[in-house]
């Protein structure tokens, strides 16, 4: 599934959010512009190691849930389309700058397998759930 790309991305590009086995997408409505203004307050490139993710790619990794917000072809939660990216940062400082810059603009977070340098975020509150910091 494949939609016309959002023109809320300024600094984003297809291959750096699309699923990685499939190549689809599809987003949440409001996330384009929610990635596209974490992406402005925090001032600097955001790497994404997964974001559009097909229900099958989705169930090929480890410890990913049936019901992840990363999926966007198939309706799952109170919508369809991804509302979620996972996020490779180095640098503490850096890490420490998005992570402010997510959770003031009500973005849920956590380190992905305990590692700081990988980050899941997501807006749920698009879908009527609770930010969450974990």
């Amino acid at each position: 599934m494949k939609h016309k790309w959002p023109s809320a991305f300024k600094n984003f590009l297809p291959e750096e959010l699309a699923c990685k086995q499939s190549g689809g997408y599809a987003f949440q409505l409001g996330f384009p512009e929610k990635l596209q203004a974490l992406r402005d307050a925090y001032g600097h490139p955001i790497v994404s190691t997964s974001c559009c993710r097909s229900e099958e790619y989705n169930k090929s990794l480890p410890n990913s849930s049936d019901i992840s917000l990363h999926i966007y072809d198939k309706k799952r939660r109170k919508g369809i389309g991804t509302c979620a990216i996972d996020v490779k940062i180095t640098d503490s400082v850096l890490r420490h700058r998005f992570l402010k810059y997510a959770l003031q603009l009500g973005w849920s977070c956590y380190f992905i397998g305990g590692n700081p340098m990988y980050i899941h975020c997501d807006m749920r509150t698009l879908l009527g759930e609770d930010a969450k910091f974990w």
